[in-house]
Parts: structure tokens; C-alpha cells; sequence
């Protein structure tokens, strides 16, 4: 009824590889689960993906990355936005001391694998369909998950990929003992990377045909303003002498998201797509 197929057939794979296991229902299933997949009070996939791959294989920035943004620093430093030294200061400090995946010295699109639950869901079933195929050292019954997950209750199954002597975290480290194996999962980070691209060039030309506001900063892949900040696009709005700082979406984020975004990071923006028109809303914390 349901079919396993091997997944991507144009990548290319070096000789000790095996081809990622995909099943679209069984990946429907588990990605259903959303926050809950990545997040500690359910199946913890976000340490794990850290422990196992961000922390121990990644590098820090050098001074020169961060000089590629000197200008949003200096904006930011100099109190011209509504972020403040306390926020500059621990923003700051959590960027410059995290680790990031680098091919070749470039960033690399995995480094949003911690909080990527549907490339984590790609991982989960190429995990189990591994084991359900026969590549199973564990004394875990992948046959009982995978039916569980398609036909049952999806956590219920999910919690199950450990055995007593084995956590969820050595299951992975087994199927994906090295960075290149990791590095193959970010089909869906790539999806959104897309679309997000097209939402911040889509808000771009709304504010500046509807406000008339000169754009300042745009981000990128790997830009530490982003990542530190959660800051996408800075705006200089010359006819009120400010500068506004915005993310942006592909939908509306949740309420909790919009919250964190205004009262704990005081970005002044948040713009997102509806029906392809570009929405928005601006922080309640501050007069505009």
C-alpha cells in the first residue's frame, strides 16, 4: 500500500555512501508533528542534531565575517535602532560563540538543521526505513514503528526508536556517523531559503513604493545580523530621521514567535505573505 522509494536521484554519492530512504506518507506523518519533533518536551531532535553534528563538526566566524556587516553593527551600536546595548550585547555573544557548519569555507545550508523539523522528519525516515530494510544492529522493531507511525499513533512510534541500551542520539550517530552524511538533509531548508528570498524581495518593493523607505541592510545565507538578530532587512525611513528593522516571513508567524520577536528581541517589523500581498505588523512596544 505504501511505497519506500530511494530518494534523490541525481545526488551524487561517494563509494562508503548509501542513498537517503525516502517514503512521502511516512514523512507526512512525522512532519505532522511540527514543533514536537525538534523541541526538548518531545522527541528532543534539535540537541541531538547539535550534540551530534553543529557543535562537533562546526567552526566559529572569524573577525572578517563579522566585518562584512560593519555597517549594521555600527547602526546597531550606536543606538539608531530600538535594540538595545543589553540586547546588542547577548545577541552578540550568542553568535560569535556558536558554531556553524562550513563547506569549503562557505556557510552551508544545514546550519538551520536544529530547527529544521522537516529535514529532522527526512532524517526519522530514512532511520527507520534503514532498520526496517534490515540494517538494524538494535534490538528495535522497526516493522511495529513503521506501522505505528502510518496507521497508529505517530509519537507513540516515534519514541520507540531506542532499545534499552541505545538512546535516539546513538540510533542517529549510527546512520549518520559523519558530516557528510548530515550535510545531504536540507532539501526543505533549501524550499524555504527559496521562498524566503522571494518573500524579502517582495517586501522590499512594497515598502519601498508604500513608504518610500530607502533599504539599508539586506540579509543572506549565513549572515550573522540574522542569525544573532533575527533581523532580515533594515530600513531607512528619511522622512521620520529612523531606522526600522524587519524579518520576514513566508506566512504569518504564531503568536508566541511574534512575541519573542518584539518583546525580547525589539524588532520594529514583522512582514510576512498572504495570497502573494505582503503583510504586516509593527511592534506594540514603541511609537511609530
Amino acid at each position: 500500500m505504501f511505497t519506500d522509494f530511494i530518494g534523490d536521484e541525481n545526488e551524487i554519492l561517494e563509494p562508503t555512501m548509501k542513498p537517503i530512504l525516502r517514503n512521502s506518507i511516512l514523512f507526512e506523518r512525522i512532519n505532522s508533528k511540527e514543533e514536537w519533533i525538534k523541541n526538548k518536551s518531545g522527541l528532543g531532535m534539535k540537541d541531538i542534531i547539535n550534540q551530534l553534528f553543529i557543535n562537533k563538526y562546526g567552526e566559529k566566524y572569524t573577525k572578517e565575517d563579522f566585518r562584512k556587516e560593519k555597517l549594521a553593527y555600527d547602526l546597531i551600536r550606536n543606538n539608531n535602532t530600538n535594540i538595545t546595548q543589553d540586547i546588542f550585547k547577548k545577541q552578540f555573544k550568542y553568535v560569535r560563540n556558536r558554531n556553524f557548519i562550513l563547506v569549503n569555507g562557505i556557510w552551508h545550508s544545514t546550519n538551520k538543521l536544529d530547527t529544521n523539523y522537516s529535514d529532522q522528519s527526512d532524517i526519522l525516515v530514512h532511520i527507520i526505513l534503514s532498520g526496517k530494510n534490515g540494517d538494524n544492529p538494535f534490538n528495535i522493531n522497526f516493522n511495529y514503528i513503521y506501522s505505528e507511525i502510518l496507521t497508529g499513533d505517530v509519537k507513540k512510534g516515534l519514541l520507540l526508536i531506542k532499545d534499552k541500551n541505545k538512546t535516539l542520539k546513538d540510533v542517529i550517530n549510527y546512520y549518520l556517523p559523519n558530516k557528510e552524511d548530515f550535510l545531504r538533509f536540507d532539501r526543505n531548508t533549501l524550499r524555504n531559503t527559496q521562498n524566503g528570498d522571494n518573500a524579502e524581495m517582495l517586501a522590499i518593493s512594497f515598502f519601498q513604493s508604500t513608504e518610500k523607505w530607502q533599504l539599508y541592510f539586506s540579509g543572506f545565507n549565513g549572515s550573522t545580523i540574522d542569525i544573532g538578530f533575527s533581523i532580515d532587512l533594515i530600513f531607512n525611513d528619511t522622512f521620520n530621521y529612523r531606522y526600522l528593522t524587519m524579518q520576514v516571513k513566508n506566512k504569518k508567524p504564531e503568536k508566541w514567535k511574534i512575541n519573542e520577536l518584539f518583546y525580547s528581541k525589539n524588532i520594529d517589523i514583522i512582514a510576512w505573505l498572504e495570497d502573494g500581498k505582503v503583510c504586516h505588523e509593527m511592534n506594540p512596544k514603541f511609537k511609530y
